[in-house]
C-alpha cells in the first residue's frame, strides 16, 4: 500500500501539543504545501518501560484540511 512518509511526502514542523501517549505536530505536504496536523503515537507495546520518545513511534495523519494555515 501507499506510504505517506515523513521527510519525503511531508515534513514535520512545530509541536502543537502533547499528552501521555502522543504528540501533535504541524506538518506540511511537500508536493502541495498544504498544512496539516500529524499525531505521533507512542509504541504502546513498550510504553511502561519508556521515559523518552524514540524512533519506534508511529505517525497518524489527521486534520489534513489546513486548519492551521
Amino acid at each position: 500500500g501507499f506510504q505517506y512518509r515523513e521527510g519525503v511526502e511531508w515534513t514535520k514542523a512545530m509541536l502543537l501539543g502533547s499528552g501521555a501517549y502522543s504528540s501533535c505536530y504541524q506538518a506540511r505536504d511537500v508536493l502541495t504545501g498544504t498544512i496539516m496536523a500529524v499525531k505521533q503515537i507512542a509504541n504502546l507495546n513498550d510504553i511502561t518501560n519508556r521515559t523518552q520518545p524514540d524512533d519506534d513511534e508511529k505517525y497518524e495523519n489527521f486534520c489534513p484540511n489546513g486548519i492551521f494555515e
